[in-house]
């Protein structure tokens, strides 16, 4: 009731309207489609990149340090560097096609297919690069752990062919409940209603549904209930995707000592646990209108 109390101000304070992410998801999932994917379009070759993606609070940042731990991977936390990247290209696109410089997201989707690929694949590896500081040419891999790097994947499938994608899973309703109690700074304004969360959800699984139809080989999924179930078998299968050579340390991620700004900072410093499994059973009566959405939607619970 307090935690919906807490929501409910942060909610009416908010102008946000889930409607707009739900139709510009559903412009990419129109845009980016099986024709655009199979054209021959040349993008950076670099291997370097590693994005982790997915909703937050699916396991992203647990991802992040299990796979950081390796000697030869270093992570630059939640860059927006790719997005940046994307949309600077863009604006100067539009400076030949228009006059006046306003950004609107349906004309951002449409006129990221006129962008040079190749342009924005290079710009990104060079201008994420530099900030493995000390470790710069000492690891051959680095890591960009922004969850919503989902929303571009077919771009970066053409910009960073060679790129690799790791998508989380997480049972719907803990991810929800687990998106819901987080206050987060300057993020995910859908997550302080749940009809506002349910509906992203629907949207997000049918975008990640779309990548999986026209991208089948490049994404690897990882099952969070898995991962904190079977944590030798699953992170050993994140180390082979990346196609490195198996390090023990990657199992003792709570002792990889590289900083953490997310909201899983203070999780990753313990071993693995499974006690957030099925929390949201502890308030199904209170999350029901978000059980029967998923249930008229066809969600797998």
């Amino acid at each position: 009731a307090y935690l919906k109390r807490g929501c409910d101000l942060k909610r009416q304070k908010s102008n946000y309207r889930v409607e707009g992410d739900i139709q510009a998801i559903e412009q990419i999932i129109n845009t980016f489609d099986n024709d655009f994917i199979q054209s021959d379009i040349q993008g950076c070759q670099s291997s370097e990149p590693v994005f982790i993606l997915g909703l937050p609070r699916t396991g992203t940042t647990l991802v992040e340090r299990i796979l950081s731990s390796h000697s030869n991977v270093f992570s630059v936390g939640e860059s927006q560097n790719f997005s940046a990247e994307m949309v600077a290209l863009i604006a100067k696109h539009w400076a030949t096609m228009k006059a006046e410089n306003k950004f609107h997201k349906s004309e951002m989707i449409s006129a990221s297919l006129d962008i040079d690929h190749l342009c924005l694949g290079q710009s990104y590896v060079d201008n994420t690069r530099p900030f493995k500081s000390e470790l710069q040419g000492k690891t051959h891999y680095f890591i960009d752990k922004h969850p919503l790097n989902y929303l571009y994947i077919g771009l970066i499938a053409k910009a960073l062919p060679n790129a690799k994608i790791i998508h989380l899973t997480r049972h719907p309703l803990d991810a929800c409940f687990a998106i819901y109690k987080t206050l987060f700074k300057d993020a995910y304004p859908f997550s302080y209603c749940l009809n506002d969360l349910g509906r992203y959800y629907l949207a997000y699984h049918k975008l990640m549904q779309h990548w999986q139809k026209v991208l089948p080989e490049k994404i690897l999924n990882v099952s969070y209930e898995q991962l904190v179930n079977h944590q030798h078998d699953e992170s050993r299968k994140i180390i082979e995707y990346c196609g490195l050579n198996w390090q023990e340390q990657c199992l003792s991620f709570h002792e990889n000592t590289q900083s953490s700004t997310t909201a899983s900072a203070s999780q990753i410093r313990q071993p693995i646990y499974t006690t957030s499994i099925d929390k949201w059973r502890h308030f199904d009566t209170d999350i029901q209108p978000l059980i029967a959405l998923f249930k008229e939607q066809g969600i797998k619970m």
